[in-house]
């Protein structure tokens, strides 16, 4: 075990299973545990300061069973995993951000990530529901009321996904000009997670490159904001 050890970080008396146990700066974290006893956030910090052996717990070798979905909903990880539906959304290739980088690193990425140019579902059927609240996506999909929280454009964050991927945003989303977003860098920025305020909320995604989420790079590399709002790439 490593003898460094950074004052910032204890780990708490009576650590709880399904939370982190970690305690930074003084502060409990209350995120759930994605690792080792540690969050996700704390997971990668840890590792990048070169710590993640001082303060996550022991690592136990798990083997989980993963299978594909027969009845895939778009927008949705493709993965079963240890019997159940994984629901986060896609980031790529039918793959959750998550499942993703799994697979790459145990080498499984071909065997369960949908090729570039595959459709690995059949299009569903979408209606608009008129009568949505101002919090619900106001999506109807396949006949069943979608009721998770408005991300933008009047879109949870899956559907609006969707149809950013199959150029139906402008057909099923609320004008853009009534939502516009206004977009700034955090003043206090987490390591590992997206250094981005949209809309007078921070963005709690994980990093992917240049200190921002997969949804905000993409973003701003299509509005050519990309250097404006993201870390200097590394070259």
């Amino acid at each position: 075990m490593s003898s460094r050890v950074d004052k910032s970080y204890k780990i708490k008396s009576n650590p709880q299973s399904h939370v982190c146990r970690i305690v930074e700066n003084g502060q409990s974290c209350t995120n759930k545990v994605h690792d080792r006893g540690v969050c996700q956030r704390h997971r990668m910090a840890l590792e990048r300061r070169g710590l993640l052996e001082n303060y996550a717990a022991k690592s136990q070798k798990i083997t989980h069973s993963f299978s594909r979905k027969k009845n895939m909903q778009e927008g949705l990880c493709s993965v079963i995993e240890d019997g159940v539906d994984c629901v986060n959304v896609v980031d790529k290739r039918g793959l959750c951000a998550k499942h993703a980088s799994r697979f790459y690193r145990d080498g499984n990425y071909e065997k369960f990530g949908s090729t570039s140019k595959q459709v690995y579902v059949e299009k569903s059927k979408y209606e608009i529901n008129e009568k949505s609240g101002s919090r619900k996506c106001r999506i109807i999909e396949n006949g069943v009321l979608c009721l998770d929280n408005i991300h933008s454009r009047g879109l949870c964050i899956r559907h609006r996904l969707v149809f950013d991927r199959h150029n139906m945003l402008d057909d099923y989303g609320t004008p853009s000009q009534l939502e516009p977003h206004k977009v700034k860098v955090k003043k206090n920025i987490e390591d590992g997670v997206c250094r981005i305020n949209d809309n007078g909320e921070d963005c709690l995604r994980k990093v992917v490159n240049r200190g921002l989420c997969s949804m905000h790079r993409n973003r701003f590399y299509r509005h050519g904001t990309l250097s404006k709002y993201g870390l200097k790439s590394k070259r």
